[in-house]
């Protein structure tokens, strides 16, 4: 067991979620020995090294889009069981994962082909994955900045196929994927399109790095340290500042969440980075619930940093580089892939 939870943390986690993938997802995309004419796609988890491959015994037809039947593949080596549990940072994927974990190949892409070791999840808190009232298992690729945390292997050995140690992010249409930009391996933030870039916080689990402070319209703050996250699309402000975001934003509640009306003028949010303001707009901060009623994609939790979620994207790109342990953000229409 403990050679088996070892192994575990080695590679690919496996989330509970009633659609494939959350909305806000940036997906990489791979073919495994099972089915090697399949493309598989799996949500990129910047808060995490830890990953699983998922297995599942239900959904048909749903079933061979996602999940990874290690019985058909010739060159799976099986090397132990394991039972792991995985508590993303940001969200609200919860749970324990068991399953089995061994050696196989995975195309990375047309010219990449690498041998790998990985964890297949065949039971995600005690039900088998995919299983009950169609509940997807939806892989993630664990992608977070300390290479030396248990669970990097499969993301140390994916990035030897890269040309640079870089993972560029943006989007210019928060409603279509096809407008997502992902570049693995090649930098997109140039000097002539960068906004700013800053060295992050060392020794956490995540992309951290300090701000000389925010402002939320005419509110202004104190600095406060930032975290980057691809597994929600929420801003989250430490509790003792939670007030003052919905004043700003002159936001009432219901049913334990915050709106606004839809038709009012919005405040913008601003970190101001090393002298820089890099904004989020206010049409990002919100989203419709029904006409003329919309939803604060702000709220509050109980730590003292800021999680800024996949709506910084929608404004700007975000070049993470794991060499250098720097953030830039850049403008993204500039850009060519």
């Amino acid at each position: 067991m403990e050679i088996a939870l070892k192994y575990v943390l080695l590679l690919f986690l496996a989330v509970t979620i009633e659609s494939a993938f959350d909305d806000d997802d940036f997906l990489l995309r791979f073919r495994f020995e099972d089915n090697p004419r399949l493309i598989r796609q799996f949500a990129i988890d910047i808060s995490s090294s830890s990953s699983y491959v998922v297995s599942a015994q239900s959904n048909r037809e749903l079933e061979e889009a996602f999940v990874f039947n290690e019985t058909k593949s010739k060159t799976f080596k099986e090397l132990g069981c394991f039972r792991a549990r995985y508590d993303s940072k940001f969200s609200n994927f919860h749970g324990i994962c068991e399953g089995i974990y061994g050696s196989d190949y995975i195309q990375i892409n047309d010219q990449h082909r690498i041998k790998t070791t990985f964890g297949v999840c065949r039971k995600f808190d005690g039900n088998p994955t995919g299983g009950l009232n169609m509940l997807l298992i939806a892989g993630r690729i664990g992608l977070g900045p300390d290479a030396e945390k248990p669970g990097s292997t499969l993301r140390r050995d994916i990035m030897k196929t890269w040309e640079e140690p870089v993972l560029c992010l943006a989007t210019t249409n928060r409603r279509r994927v096809d407008e997502r930009v992902i570049s693995t391996g090649k930098n997109l933030a140039t000097p002539e399109n960068t906004i700013v870039s800053t060295q992050i916080t060392p020794k956490t689990g995540f992309w951290q790095f300090p701000t000389i402070g925010f402002s939320i319209g005419t509110e202004v703050f104190s600095p406060i340290s930032v975290v980057l996250s691809t597994t929600t699309h929420y801003i989250k402000v430490p509790t003792k500042l939670f007030g003052k975001v919905i004043q700003a934003f002159s936001a009432f509640q219901e049913n334990n969440s915050w709106y606004v009306h839809c038709d009012e003028e919005h405040p913008s949010l601003r970190l101001k980075i090393g002298g820089r303001m890099v904004e989020i707009l206010p049409g990002d901060l919100i989203e419709e619930v029904i006409p003329g009623k919309c939803r604060l994609l702000v709220n509050q939790h109980n730590n003292d940093y800021m999680v800024v979620g996949a709506s910084v994207l929608y404004t700007n790109g975000v070049c993470l580089n794991y060499e250098m342990k720097t953030v830039t953000f850049y403008k993204p229409e500039m850009s060519r892939i």
